[in-house]
């Protein structure tokens, strides 16, 4: 049997293995299936997220700073990450 790897990106979204995935039976699915998902979440309105790749950046202290204050739990980078995607669909919708 397979296992599907899964991370945690955000409220209630993952990250999937789509080839291993695809290459699953039903049963296997259901075997390594969340028990904590319910079975009737509409499914269609998930977002999918797309790879990411790990940069360097250079950044004033203070800005660096205010991230980490502002960040919560999810942590700086993942708040950065998030206001670079927002700014990203914004401009293209122009």
């Amino acid at each position: 049997m397979h296992k599907v790897r899964r991370t945690r990106v955000g409220p209630g979204l993952g990250r999937v293995d789509r080839a291993r995935l695809d290459a699953m039976t039903d049963e296997e699915i259901e075997a390594v299936r969340d028990p904590d998902i319910p079975d009737d979440i509409d499914w269609s309105t998930v977002r999918l997220v797309e790879p990411t790749k790990a940069i360097s950046i250079r950044l004033a202290q203070d800005t660096l700073a205010w991230y980490k204050q502002h960040a919560g739990k999810g942590g700086y980078q993942r708040l950065m990450k998030r206001v670079l995607e927002v700014y990203r669909e914004q401009v293209s919708k122009r």
